[in-house]
């Protein structure tokens, strides 16, 4: 402490300043600093390292690696993700269960099965013959409808992967292109905020407020304040990008002593070295640079323990005795050394994901979690099955409410395809109890005048026998010729049926005169 107080040939100095030491710490430069008013003053130092001397390192460094004495401290151990090709932790996902470290699958095996099982519908109990049949062909079925009334729908535009819309479908608010461009009715006013110019000699008399103006010859910026352009003069950043001036510098002698108003340290002048003991307020560790010296020291973890993985701990599957570890994480027998055990129902160890899981950060997953909502040895029966028809577990027709089989899934018969019947003959079948046709044939048409009604008596008739013809005569188209020519004959041959078969005129007898003979012939049916 220094007491200045004596008196001057100019008169009364002021009371004593009392200036004491404060803060002392390490620095690259020495500084000094005095704070507080007089007459009570604090005098803080920063002094190079050089001018201390007894000081540990950690005194000036600050660092954990300085250190004397430093406990052992564990390294942090990373549990690797168990993956197709490494053992590793896991999280216990979807579709697996876990107990006292065991992973179990909910489901362990489908129809029998387990691997990549492939089901097929010989794997589904209950299923008629139905369910085992290709698909039909709509086009195929008879009694369903060739038209459909189009329902109200909407649909998102990630399902229009085709096509072009319409200038007509598209909103009111979405202006159309012009060659290509939007109009610029339709831009915001920031679009053209940012004009150029070649000087300012080229701006507009009057500019616009919020426009940015360039002038291309000096690449300087302009704002247009209501009445001129104002320029818009980029930051200096920091005083690195001003140069120091010639009258106002940076530094001066003056300036400098004003800011270091020390005249002596720890009571010496001089070049004075600094040692520990002149230094008050030191922690111990600046002095024995020990581990043990320092306060608020962190709180090293004790030993990690790795945890048994479970449903949402990422860790260990049972670890033994005898393991070595390589510096990949791969874990192999040794005489001294640990093996992983291969995970088991009843044995907790790694595991390797294989086909039927994925894994994800350590997370293994059933690709299939539970079947019909059952996990474990799962049996498929028709009822687990959901959209089947009733004939797909009846078996029976009756349940076939709609369209037809196709000709393809119709039964072969011994019936040739073809026509059968004309007009001579009908055709015959043969059907079975199914109403399947297993025989076809035709048979001559063969009615009795009796089956027939409404005949005239003629129709059932001899007609060439003519003791059956009594009534009516024939007219002379239906008589035929007899070879003698139509006129009147002296002497006329007739046959046994009275027919005229010559006719002549003898001489001495005139053919139509008096005392001749008329003879005539008149064919009556009686």
């Amino acid at each position: 402490m220094t007491s200045v107080g004596d008196r001057g040939p100019k008169g009364d100095t002021g009371p004593a300043n009392t200036l004491a030491i404060g803060t002392v710490t390490s620095g690259t430069l020495a500084a000094a600093t005095i704070t507080g008013t007089a007459p009570n003053q604090t005098l803080n130092l920063t002094l190079p390292p050089a001018d201390l001397t007894g000081l540990a390192t950690v005194a000036t460094t600050g660092s954990y690696n300085d250190l004397t004495n430093k406990p052992s401290i564990p390294s942090a151990y990373s549990l690797p993700d168990a993956t197709t090709t490494t053992k590793g932790g896991v999280i216990v996902g979807s579709g697996l269960s876990v107990s006292t470290g065991t992973v179990s699958a909910n489901v362990t095996s489908v129809a029998g099965r387990t691997g990549a099982v492939t089901i097929a519908s010989t794997d589904v109990s209950g299923l008629g013959s139905l369910a085992t049949q290709s698909s039909v062909a709509y086009s195929s079925l008879a009694g369903v409808p060739s038209t459909f009334t189009p329902s109200a729908h909407v649909h998102s535009a990630a399902d229009i992967t085709s096509g072009t819309l319409s200038d007509s479908r598209l909103s009111a608010n979405v202006p159309l292109l012009v060659s290509g461009l939007l109009p610029s009715t339709v831009l915001p006013s920031y679009v053209d905020d940012v004009l150029e110019y070649a000087a300012t000699s080229n701006f507009p008399a009057t500019g616009e407020t919020g426009k940015i103006y360039v002038a291309t010859s000096t690449n300087k910026i302009y704002r247009w304040s209501g009445s001129v352009y104002v320029e818009i003069s980029p930051s200096p950043g920091s005083t690195d990008s001003v140069s120091e001036g010639s009258v106002n510098l940076y530094f001066t002698t003056a300036r400098a002593a004003a800011a270091a108003p020390v005249q002596s340290v720890a009571g010496r002048t001089g070049a004075v070295t600094i040692s520990a003991r002149d230094v008050s307020g030191l922690a111990s560790v600046a002095t024995s640079g020990s581990y043990a010296d320092l306060t608020n020291t962190p709180t090293i973890p004790s030993a990690y323990t790795l945890p048994t993985a479970s449903a949402s701990t990422l860790g260990g599957v049972r670890i033994g005795s005898g393991i070595s570890i390589d510096g990949s994480g791969v874990i192999s027998a040794s005489g001294s050394g640990y093996t992983l055990p291969a995970a088991t129902t009843s044995t907790l160890g790694g595991v390797i994901v294989g086909s039927g899981l994925s894994v994800l950060s350590g997370t293994i997953s059933a690709n299939v979690t539970s079947v019909a909502g059952r996990t474990g040895a799962v049996t498929i029966a028709s009822g687990d099955v959901s959209g089947l028809a009733a004939i797909a577990t009846s078996g029976s027709a009756s349940d076939i409410g709609t369209g037809t089989l196709p000709a393809a899934r119709l039964p072969a018969t011994a019936v040739t395809a073809g026509s059968y019947g004309s007009a001579s003959s009908v055709a015959t079948f043969t059907v079975d109890a199914a109403g399947r046709l297993t025989a076809a044939g035709t048979a001559s048409i063969a009615i009795s005048a009796a089956a027939v009604s409404g005949l005239a008596t003629s129709a059932t008739t001899d007609a060439t026998n003519a003791t059956n013809i009594s009534s009516g005569t024939l007219s002379a188209s239906r008589l035929p010729t007899s070879g003698v020519t139509a006129g009147t004959y002296t002497s006329v041959t007739v046959d046994a049926t009275g027919r005229v078969t010559a006719g002549s005129n003898p001489s001495g007898g005139g053919g139509s005169g008096s005392g001749g003979v008329k003879l005539g012939l008149v064919l009556a049916l009686t």
